[in-house]
Formats: C-alpha cells, sequence, structure tokens
C-alpha cells in the first residue's frame, strides 16, 4: 500500500528545498540524479510536470504536437517533441532504451555518455529547463549538455 503521509512528507520537503534552490536548479536536481532509488527523483518529475500542466493547460490539451529529430550516434536513444498553443511552448525531451545505452551499467544517463548526440529545440526567444533552472538558445544542442545535470 502507498504511504501517503510518507509522500506528502517528502513533498513538503521537496517543495522547500525548490524554493531554497530559486531559478538555478542544478544542485538540487544533481542530487536527485544521484538518489535516484529513493524515490525523490520521480517525485520532483512529477511534481513539477503537474505545476507545468496546471500553468498551461491549453498547451497540454491542445497544443500542436512537434517531433524534433535527434540526431548522432546516440539518436535512437532519445524521445523528444514539442508542444506549442498561442504564445506558449513546450519541449519535452527524455532518453529511451536507457539499459542499452549505458551497456547495462548502474548509473545515469548523463553528459558525455552522449558522444555527438545532438536535438535541434525550436528556435526562438530559448528554453528554460525546468528540472535544473539553465537556459538553453534554440537550435542545435548537444544531448551531453541537455542531460547534463538530470536525465
Amino acid at each position: 500500500p502507498v504511504d501517503y503521509p510518507c509522500r506528502a512528507k517528502r513533498l513538503g520537503e521537496l517543495k522547500a528545498a525548490l524554493a531554497a534552490a530559486g531559478d538555478d536548479r542544478r544542485g538540487l536536481a544533481r542530487s536527485l540524479a544521484d538518489a535516484m532509488t529513493d524515490g525523490r527523483a520521480k517525485l520532483y518529475v512529477t511534481h513539477l510536470g503537474l505545476l507545468a500542466r496546471k500553468d498551461h493547460p491549453g498547451l497540454f490539451a491542445d497544443g500542436e504536437y512537434l517531433p524534433l529529430a535527434a540526431t548522432g550516434d546516440k539518436a535512437d536513444h532519445v524521445f523528444a517533441f514539442a508542444r506549442r498553443s498561442g504564445g506558449a511552448s513546450a519541449v519535452v525531451a527524455v532518453p529511451r532504451l536507457v539499459g542499452k545505452l549505458l551497456g547495462g551499467e548502474p548509473r545515469l544517463p548523463l553528459g558525455d555518455v552522449w558522444g555527438d548526440t545532438r536535438l535541434s529545440l525550436p528556435e526562438g526567444a530559448g528554453w528554460r529547463n525546468v528540472f535544473t533552472g539553465e537556459h538553453l538558445p534554440g537550435g542545435d544542442r548537444p544531448a551531453a549538455e541537455l542531460f547534463g545535470q538530470f536525465p
């Protein structure tokens, strides 16, 4: 059974950590990535994803779907798309087939594991990584940069 009081406590701790981190969430994201087995990273992704959906309901419900292409030797290990509605846009980029990507090693797909793989982000004013707070310009970006701190 789900331990709801424990989950509520962890969510409160996560919200406090987000408030303390401010706009620069790289350290928080990396600490969660380094402790993937304790469930806090999943809670982090779920919480921030639901906040984004709450803040932009039309974008996620009715926004135009735009597949994004990855290139390079690990391109098959990236799934990415953009959603666009009116003046709002969002990009979703996630690693896939991670076990095969890492050859079974018990680690995360961060940084240099991506080799020459790149993802073409839509042009515009730039993008903010919701999980790390990093700002990225549009255009061709290395996957090692996109997945540098948090997968």
